[in-house]
Protein backbone atom coordinates (compact mmCIF):
# COMPACT_ATOMS: atom_id res chain seq x y z
CA UNK A 1 0.00 0.00 0.00
CA UNK A 2 1.38 3.31 -1.01
CA UNK A 3 1.08 6.15 1.44
CA UNK A 4 0.79 9.79 0.33
CA UNK A 5 4.09 11.58 0.45
CA UNK A 6 4.17 14.64 2.64
CA UNK A 7 6.76 17.38 2.52
CA UNK A 8 7.49 19.03 5.80
CA UNK A 9 8.43 22.69 5.83
CA UNK A 10 12.18 23.06 6.36
CA UNK A 11 13.35 26.31 8.04
CA UNK A 12 16.87 25.66 6.78
CA UNK A 13 15.69 25.15 3.19
CA UNK A 14 13.62 28.35 3.41
CA UNK A 15 16.63 30.32 4.58
CA UNK A 16 18.72 28.94 1.72
CA UNK A 17 16.07 30.06 -0.78
CA UNK A 18 15.89 33.53 0.79
CA UNK A 19 19.69 33.77 0.77
CA UNK A 20 19.75 32.79 -2.90
CA UNK A 21 17.13 35.43 -3.74
CA UNK A 22 19.09 38.05 -1.78
CA UNK A 23 22.35 37.13 -3.51
CA UNK A 24 20.65 37.20 -6.91
CA UNK A 25 19.17 40.61 -6.17
CA UNK A 26 22.57 41.87 -5.05
CA UNK A 27 24.19 40.47 -8.17
CA UNK A 28 21.63 42.19 -10.41
CA UNK A 29 22.19 45.49 -8.61
CA UNK A 30 25.96 45.09 -8.91
CA UNK A 31 25.64 44.14 -12.57
CA UNK A 32 23.47 47.19 -13.30
CA UNK A 33 25.90 49.46 -11.45
CA UNK A 34 28.81 47.93 -13.35
CA UNK A 35 27.00 48.51 -16.65
CA UNK A 36 26.30 52.14 -15.71
CA UNK A 37 29.95 52.70 -14.81
CA UNK A 38 31.03 51.19 -18.13
CA UNK A 39 28.60 53.41 -20.05
CA UNK A 40 29.73 56.45 -18.07
CA UNK A 41 33.41 55.78 -18.83
CA UNK A 42 32.79 55.23 -22.55
CA UNK A 43 30.70 58.40 -22.88
CA UNK A 44 33.20 60.58 -21.00
CA UNK A 45 36.20 59.26 -22.93
CA UNK A 46 34.47 59.86 -26.25
CA UNK A 47 33.30 63.32 -25.13
CA UNK A 48 36.81 64.45 -24.20
CA UNK A 49 38.12 63.20 -27.54
CA UNK A 50 35.41 65.11 -29.41
CA UNK A 51 36.14 68.21 -27.36
CA UNK A 52 39.86 68.01 -28.07
CA UNK A 53 39.25 67.68 -31.81
CA UNK A 54 36.58 70.36 -32.05
CA UNK A 55 38.62 72.78 -29.91
CA UNK A 56 41.52 72.33 -32.33
CA UNK A 57 39.21 73.06 -35.27
CA UNK A 58 37.93 76.20 -33.56
CA UNK A 59 41.35 77.70 -32.97
CA UNK A 60 42.72 76.54 -36.31
CA UNK A 61 39.98 78.30 -38.26
CA UNK A 62 40.80 81.45 -36.28
CA UNK A 63 44.47 81.07 -37.23
CA UNK A 64 43.48 80.55 -40.85
CA UNK A 65 41.33 83.69 -40.92
CA UNK A 66 43.83 85.88 -39.08
CA UNK A 67 47.17 84.72 -40.49
CA UNK A 68 46.52 82.72 -43.65
CA UNK A 69 43.49 84.39 -45.22
CA UNK A 70 45.12 84.23 -48.66
CA UNK A 71 44.34 80.49 -48.69
CA UNK A 72 40.61 80.93 -48.12
CA UNK A 73 39.55 80.88 -51.76
CA UNK A 74 41.39 77.57 -52.29
CA UNK A 75 40.21 75.61 -49.24
CA UNK A 76 37.26 73.23 -49.64
CA UNK A 77 37.32 71.44 -46.28
CA UNK A 78 38.98 70.93 -42.93
CA UNK A 79 39.06 68.46 -40.05
CA UNK A 80 41.03 67.62 -36.91
CA UNK A 81 42.42 64.26 -35.86
CA UNK A 82 44.63 62.76 -33.17
CA UNK A 83 48.08 61.33 -33.82
CA UNK A 84 49.57 60.04 -30.59
CA UNK A 85 49.63 62.94 -28.14
CA UNK A 86 49.28 65.47 -30.95
CA UNK A 87 46.11 66.91 -32.44
CA UNK A 88 46.37 68.11 -36.03
CA UNK A 89 43.99 70.28 -38.02
CA UNK A 90 44.28 70.13 -41.79
CA UNK A 91 42.80 72.30 -44.54
CA UNK A 92 42.71 70.98 -48.11
CA UNK A 93 41.84 72.11 -51.61
CA UNK A 94 39.60 70.63 -54.29
CA UNK A 95 42.34 68.25 -55.43
CA UNK A 96 42.76 66.88 -51.89
CA UNK A 97 46.12 68.56 -51.36
CA UNK A 98 46.83 69.71 -47.80
CA UNK A 99 47.43 73.47 -47.85
CA UNK A 100 47.68 74.17 -44.14
CA UNK A 101 48.50 71.99 -41.12
CA UNK A 102 48.28 73.17 -37.52
CA UNK A 103 49.47 70.89 -34.72
CA UNK A 104 48.78 71.02 -30.98
CA UNK A 105 50.48 69.00 -28.26
CA UNK A 106 47.69 69.61 -25.73
CA UNK A 107 44.17 71.04 -25.66
CA UNK A 108 44.29 73.64 -28.41
CA UNK A 109 44.43 77.34 -27.68
CA UNK A 110 45.35 80.41 -29.65
CA UNK A 111 48.98 80.31 -28.49
CA UNK A 112 50.19 76.71 -28.82
CA UNK A 113 49.47 75.86 -32.44
CA UNK A 114 52.43 74.98 -34.69
CA UNK A 115 51.57 76.21 -38.19
CA UNK A 116 52.86 74.66 -41.41
CA UNK A 117 51.63 76.43 -44.53
CA UNK A 118 53.64 74.30 -46.97
CA UNK A 119 51.41 72.44 -49.41
CA UNK A 120 51.78 68.64 -49.27
CA UNK A 121 50.12 65.36 -50.17
CA UNK A 122 47.71 63.84 -47.65
CA UNK A 123 48.72 60.76 -45.69
CA UNK A 124 46.73 57.53 -46.01
CA UNK A 125 44.90 58.23 -42.74
CA UNK A 126 44.18 61.81 -43.76
CA UNK A 127 42.76 60.61 -47.09
CA UNK A 128 40.40 58.25 -45.26
CA UNK A 129 39.31 60.95 -42.82
CA UNK A 130 38.74 63.40 -45.68
CA UNK A 131 36.68 60.76 -47.50
CA UNK A 132 34.51 60.19 -44.41
CA UNK A 133 33.99 63.90 -43.99
CA UNK A 134 33.12 64.40 -47.66
CA UNK A 135 30.63 61.51 -47.70
CA UNK A 136 28.97 62.84 -44.54
CA UNK A 137 28.83 66.34 -46.04
CA UNK A 138 27.14 65.03 -49.20
CA UNK A 139 24.71 62.99 -47.11
CA UNK A 140 23.76 66.10 -45.17
CA UNK A 141 23.53 68.24 -48.32
CA UNK A 142 21.21 65.84 -50.15
CA UNK A 143 19.22 65.10 -46.97
CA UNK A 144 17.29 62.20 -48.47
CA UNK A 145 14.19 61.42 -46.45
CA UNK A 146 14.63 64.69 -44.51
CA UNK A 147 16.71 62.86 -41.91
CA UNK A 148 18.63 66.01 -40.98
CA UNK A 149 17.09 69.20 -39.62
CA UNK A 150 18.44 72.67 -40.33
CA UNK A 151 18.09 75.76 -38.16
CA UNK A 152 18.70 79.42 -38.93
CA UNK A 153 21.95 81.01 -37.72
CA UNK A 154 23.62 77.62 -37.21
CA UNK A 155 26.09 75.53 -39.19
CA UNK A 156 27.09 71.85 -39.11
CA UNK A 157 30.47 70.75 -37.79
CA UNK A 158 31.87 67.40 -38.91
CA UNK A 159 34.13 65.27 -36.69
CA UNK A 160 35.40 62.11 -38.43
CA UNK A 161 37.12 59.50 -36.28
CA UNK A 162 38.87 56.27 -37.24
CA UNK A 163 39.73 53.67 -34.58
CA UNK A 164 40.78 50.03 -34.93
CA UNK A 165 37.14 49.09 -34.32
CA UNK A 166 35.07 51.62 -36.23
CA UNK A 167 34.83 54.53 -38.63
CA UNK A 168 32.39 57.23 -37.58
CA UNK A 169 31.45 60.83 -38.20
CA UNK A 170 29.74 63.03 -35.64
CA UNK A 171 27.80 66.03 -36.93
CA UNK A 172 27.30 68.78 -34.36
CA UNK A 173 25.25 71.94 -34.77
CA UNK A 174 27.26 75.05 -34.04
CA UNK A 175 25.75 78.45 -33.42
CA UNK A 176 26.76 81.46 -35.50
CA UNK A 177 25.97 83.56 -32.46
CA UNK A 178 27.21 83.61 -28.89
CA UNK A 179 25.03 80.82 -27.54
CA UNK A 180 25.20 77.17 -26.61
CA UNK A 181 23.29 74.83 -28.92
CA UNK A 182 22.44 71.45 -27.41
CA UNK A 183 21.04 68.83 -29.75
CA UNK A 184 20.43 68.47 -33.49
CA UNK A 185 23.45 66.17 -33.64
CA UNK A 186 24.01 62.94 -35.49
CA UNK A 187 26.32 59.94 -35.65
CA UNK A 188 27.15 58.09 -38.87
CA UNK A 189 28.89 54.71 -39.06
CA UNK A 190 30.97 53.62 -42.08
CA UNK A 191 32.46 50.42 -43.42
CA UNK A 192 36.09 50.03 -44.57
CA UNK A 193 35.09 51.33 -48.01
CA UNK A 194 33.96 54.56 -46.35
CA UNK A 195 30.31 53.84 -47.14
CA UNK A 196 27.60 54.73 -44.62
CA UNK A 197 26.15 51.60 -43.02
CA UNK A 198 24.19 53.16 -40.14
CA UNK A 199 23.03 56.54 -38.93
CA UNK A 200 21.49 57.84 -35.71
CA UNK A 201 19.82 61.01 -34.50
CA UNK A 202 21.19 61.74 -31.02
CA UNK A 203 18.57 64.33 -30.02
CA UNK A 204 15.04 65.09 -31.11
CA UNK A 205 15.52 68.83 -31.51
CA UNK A 206 17.81 71.81 -30.89
CA UNK A 207 17.94 73.69 -27.59
CA UNK A 208 19.64 77.13 -27.77
CA UNK A 209 20.92 78.63 -24.52
CA UNK A 210 21.97 82.29 -24.70
CA UNK A 211 24.79 84.12 -22.96
CA UNK A 212 22.29 86.00 -20.81
CA UNK A 213 21.53 82.82 -18.88
CA UNK A 214 22.21 83.55 -15.20
CA UNK A 215 22.34 80.04 -13.76
CA UNK A 216 25.50 78.08 -12.94
CA UNK A 217 24.29 75.15 -15.00
CA UNK A 218 21.90 73.93 -17.63
CA UNK A 219 19.72 70.91 -18.16
CA UNK A 220 17.59 69.26 -20.80
CA UNK A 221 15.54 66.10 -21.24
CA UNK A 222 16.15 63.11 -23.50
CA UNK A 223 13.02 61.69 -25.09
CA UNK A 224 14.63 59.25 -27.52
CA UNK A 225 14.43 55.73 -26.10
CA UNK A 226 17.88 54.77 -27.37
CA UNK A 227 19.56 57.76 -25.70
CA UNK A 228 18.87 57.29 -21.96
CA UNK A 229 22.10 59.00 -20.85
CA UNK A 230 23.83 62.31 -21.47
CA UNK A 231 25.63 61.92 -24.79
CA UNK A 232 29.28 62.53 -25.57
CA UNK A 233 28.14 65.37 -27.83
CA UNK A 234 26.31 67.00 -24.91
CA UNK A 235 29.50 67.04 -22.86
CA UNK A 236 31.68 68.14 -25.77
CA UNK A 237 29.40 71.05 -26.66
CA UNK A 238 29.04 72.14 -23.04
CA UNK A 239 32.83 72.17 -22.60
CA UNK A 240 33.25 74.29 -25.71
CA UNK A 241 30.86 76.97 -24.43
CA UNK A 242 31.25 76.80 -20.66
CA UNK A 243 33.72 79.70 -20.45
CA UNK A 244 31.65 81.83 -22.80
CA UNK A 245 28.48 81.28 -20.77
CA UNK A 246 30.20 81.02 -17.36
CA UNK A 247 28.52 77.74 -16.44
CA UNK A 248 29.99 74.59 -14.94
CA UNK A 249 27.24 71.97 -14.64
CA UNK A 250 24.96 70.25 -17.10
CA UNK A 251 22.20 67.76 -16.29
CA UNK A 252 20.23 65.43 -18.56
CA UNK A 253 17.03 63.75 -17.41
CA UNK A 254 15.56 60.78 -19.25
CA UNK A 255 12.75 58.41 -18.40
CA UNK A 256 14.93 56.21 -16.18
CA UNK A 257 18.18 58.06 -15.48
CA UNK A 258 19.69 61.36 -14.44
CA UNK A 259 23.12 62.24 -15.85
CA UNK A 260 25.20 65.03 -14.31
CA UNK A 261 28.43 66.51 -15.73
CA UNK A 262 30.68 68.95 -13.87
CA UNK A 263 33.01 70.79 -16.25
CA UNK A 264 35.22 72.18 -13.49
CA UNK A 265 36.62 68.79 -12.50
CA UNK A 266 35.44 66.69 -15.48
CA UNK A 267 33.32 64.41 -13.31
CA UNK A 268 30.36 62.59 -14.83
CA UNK A 269 27.78 60.45 -13.03
CA UNK A 270 24.73 58.48 -14.10
CA UNK A 271 22.14 57.51 -11.50
CA UNK A 272 18.79 55.69 -11.85
CA UNK A 273 15.81 57.90 -11.13
CA UNK A 274 14.30 57.04 -7.74
CA UNK A 275 10.77 57.62 -9.03
CA UNK A 276 11.12 54.86 -11.64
Amino acid sequence: MNHPTTVAHSPIKGKVILLFIWLLSGYNTFSQDKDLQKSRAIILEEALQLYKLEKASWHSTDILLHDNASLLNQITGYLSYSKGDTTNTIFWNKAGQILLTIGYDSIANEHNGIVNASARAATSKENDLMALRNVAFEKLRKNEGNFFTFYERTSPNFIPIITPNERIVFILTGSNEKQLCIGNDYKLWFNEKNEIIKKAQLHKSLIPIGADNNSVGTYHSHVLADQPFMTSTDICTFLLYKDILHMSKHTVISDKYTSIFNADNLTFIIVPRSDK
